[in-house]
């Protein structure tokens, strides 16, 4: 099922989007800070819950495929329940919570103006493969923000908001194991610091410090592994589409689709931005991601979200009751703090 209501700032009570956007220009109730220009581009942004698979049956172009499943990227990559449970259950969310979605939206729409006036970008195309995985038939989707023919081969940009771009940080590597003990925005200073390698307290003189350079985030990286993925295998259209504009600029046209040689993630907050590059991974490895984020989306009952450095995001899911109701308990950070039952004695 779609989404439906949002869930006022105010009252955190359910509010049909016209009455939301009509008492936005009324002026709002106190606390709430939406204007009724952002609501309405919030709106204008949901997709429908068969959004990939309308898609998929619109790119097969009345070829006789039937499809057992459609995901896009960003649902591949995402919380397999949570997926499942946003085209199946009616839900909704607070306007400031999907304000960040919509946020990033602005600056697709600079990629595309770009690349209407650059003949050698391509912006904001979604692209499909359909294959075989595990007896079914699935369709993948994805638009990369940016691609870029250059020097021979595709350069692909991503750009990402965010409320702070990575910054450096400090690594702190045993001396004596030559193993990484963390990384941290700050030096240790001169503190001890618990060796989990070595079981013991080093003094700063046992410790390596070293200055890192800012680290796109991991979900980002495997973000732009797949885009290469469904580039490579959309390259003849791809081919055609920039051959006829080599020819209106009077180049040569190309004999095989050209390959994705580099990447990078854009990231931006509102004091600038930061480009990061981001290596293009072996096929095998890309591979690899892909049929291991399949698998978790084919299963009949998947779990939720169970990774600590992930857990966060279950405070922020709009499913999140009905996925705990199917849990029978909490998920998320709550689930981790819970108590746990003792051990049964062997």
């Amino acid at each position: 099922m779609p989404f439906t209501h949002f869930i006022c700032e105010t009252t955190g009570e359910r509010v049909d989007p016209q009455d939301c956007l009509a008492c936005a220009l009324g002026g709002a109730l106190p606390g709430c800070q939406m204007t009724p220009a952002i609501l309405a581009g919030i709106l204008r942004h949901q997709r429908p819950a068969d959004f990939a698979m309308t898609q998929a049956q619109a790119a097969l172009d009345g070829k006789p495929v039937t499809l057992d499943k459609a995901l896009t990227v960003t649902e591949l990559l995402g919380c397999p329940r949570k997926t499942r449970l946003m085209k199946t259950v009616d839900w909704a969310d607070r306007p400031a919570r999907l304000y960040w979605a919509y946020r990033g939206t602005l600056f697709h729409d600079e990629a595309e103006k770009y690349a209407a006036a650059e003949p050698l970008a391509f912006a904001e195309g979604r692209l499909h493969w359909v294959f075989k995985f595990q007896g079914q038939v699935v369709s993948l989707s994805g638009q990369p923000d940016l691609m870029i023919y250059r020097a021979g081969a595709w350069h692909l940009l991503d750009y990402k908001t965010i409320r702070e771009v990575p910054r450096r940080t400090w690594r702190h590597t045993c001396r004596a194991t030559g193993q990484v003990i963390y990384d941290s925005l700050f030096r240790a200073n001169g503190k001890g610091v618990n060796c989990p390698h070595c079981g013991v307290k080093h003094t700063s003189d046992l410790v390596e410090i070293s200055e890192m350079p800012p680290q796109p985030r991991g979900s980002h990286i495997e973000q732009l592994q797949l885009y290469t993925l469904l580039i490579e295998k959309n390259g003849p259209q791809l081919l055609t589409a920039l051959n006829d504009v080599l020819a209106s600029i009077g180049g040569a046209p190309l004999q095989q689709p050209p390959a994705v040689n580099t990447a990078e993630l854009h990231y931006l907050d509102m004091s600038g931005g930061l480009r990061i590059p981001v290596e293009v991974w072996p096929l095998e490895q890309r591979m690899t991601l892909l049929k291991d984020r399949l698998a978790l989306h084919l299963l009949e009952d998947p779990e939720p979200i169970c990774d600590p450095q992930d857990a966060w995001q279950c405070d922020y899911c709009p499913v999140r009751a009905a996925c705990e109701l199917q849990q029978g308990g909490p998920v998320g950070r709550a689930a981790l703090m819970a108590p746990q039952p003792e051990a049964e004695a062997a």
